[in-house]
């Protein structure tokens, strides 16, 4: 099943500090009968939870630790919240690649920047459920400033940070209203202006 190896690989990646391999994995070229191949960033049904399961977070986490309590998986993550917040890390990092690649055609940025109410993702923004306060614990481990941010989300220097923090507040607030919309929950809304990346100025 695509989505077990990539929830539970991305987060090993993660978990042993290998965000450069994670970014090579999303960029890795599959065959696709529509499109004649496509990278597996674009492959959703990796990056959505399999049909069932939904926007069901406790159903999803039940999942993937029956899964990695029966492999060798479980051996990388010394409990069942330190899998899921890797996990969520992983996705996250992957919601910023795409990201950039959004950044690459007009179009998607308008929409973006547009506030169109429905946004259609590749990568589902699984990352929405973290609260505010592991956001910023997670996303400081990995980035450390707002230095290692951009050099994360655009390694080629395109970007500079001034024009990357507008990109990705939108950004943030199309993946945490996906979340709203889809379970009424105005703690997502709430977490809007408290989940910072490292670096990133206060909303006004």
């Amino acid at each position: 099943m695509l989505y077990v190896a990539n929830a539970l690989g991305t987060a090993i990646a993660v978990n042993l500090k290998l965000t450069s391999l994670l970014d090579k994995w999303m960029h890795v070229r599959m065959p696709d009968r529509g499109e004649g191949e496509r990278i597996w960033l674009q492959v959703r049904s990796a990056h959505y939870t399999p049909k069932g399961i939904g926007f069901k977070a406790e159903e999803l986490f039940t999942f993937l630790k029956n899964v990695c309590s029966s492999t060798d998986a479980k051996s990388f993550f010394f409990s069942d919240e330190h899998l899921i917040q890797n996990v969520l890390l992983a996705n996250l990092l992957c919601s910023l690649i795409e990201l950039r690649h959004c950044n690459q055609d007009q179009a998607c940025v308008d929409a973006i920047m547009k506030r169109e109410e429905y946004f259609l993702f590749d990568v589902w923004p699984a990352w929405g459920l973290l609260t505010s306060g592991q956001f910023s614990t997670l996303t400081s481990e990995v980035f450390g400033d707002s230095t290692g941010v951009i050099n994360f989300v655009f390694p080629d220097g395109t970007v500079a940070l001034e024009k990357f923090w507008p990109l990705w507040k939108r950004w943030k607030e199309h993946c945490l209203n996906l979340w709203w919309q889809r379970s009424h929950d105005h703690r997502f809304l709430s977490k809007k202006p408290r989940m910072l990346l490292p670096g990133e100025p206060p909303n006004d």
